[in-house]
């Protein structure tokens, strides 16, 4: 009676196991955490916050990406990821003038003004680019410190290795725990 008890017991621990486990591969396939450096994502990523990042180069304006530099940019930048917000896409053409962001999105016929209440320092003027296929501009939220598109051109999208999920969980425990599963 006993043993037929504790055998019970050792297979739904090696069920709830075997599923947790299960979970952590499917999760690690689709998300991943990282630890934020630096400031040029201030005031809305800050320096040593974890966030969890969708792994997937589907990417559009506005969204916050992983990018690993390639290797023409390799004495640029000191480490092996950064994070920046997207700002254009393909076909995409702007310019910024007196702090203020023109875009002329692909297909469109006139520039309109890009609001970026995210922008927490003065953006440089950029003289008119237009982005080729597979090209995102990437600028920094915080744009007087941030090594980004405006000095190093168009990333593509292929360096991208994924989009940082809004963050659901404040700074916790449980968000650490998130890192190191993922």
């Amino acid at each position: 009676m006993k043993s037929s008890v504790f055998s019970k017991i050792c297979s739904v621990l090696l069920s709830i196991l075997t599923v947790f486990f299960a979970c952590v591969l499917v999760l690690r396939i689709f998300l991943f955490g990282i630890e934020i450096r630096g400031s040029s994502m201030d005031h809305t990523l800050y320096n040593s916050q974890i966030v969890v990042v969708h792994r997937t180069k589907e990417v559009a304006k506005g969204d916050i990406v992983i990018i690993e530099p390639p290797e023409r940019m390799d004495n640029y930048f000191t480490g092996d990821l950064i994070v920046k917000r997207i700002v254009a896409t393909q076909g995409d053409s702007f310019y910024v003038e007196n702090n203020v962001f023109y875009l002329k999105e692909a297909g469109a016929s006139d520039y309109a003004v890009v609001k970026e209440p995210y922008v927490s320092s003065a953006t440089p003027d950029i003289s008119p680019v237009t982005l080729q296929d597979g090209e995102i501009y990437c600028l920094g939220d915080n744009r007087n410190v941030s090594k980004d598109s405006s000095e190093v051109g168009p990333f593509s999208v292929s360096d991208v290795k994924g989009v940082v999920l809004p963050s659901l969980l404040e700074e916790s425990i449980l968000k650490t725990i998130l890192l190191i599963l993922l």
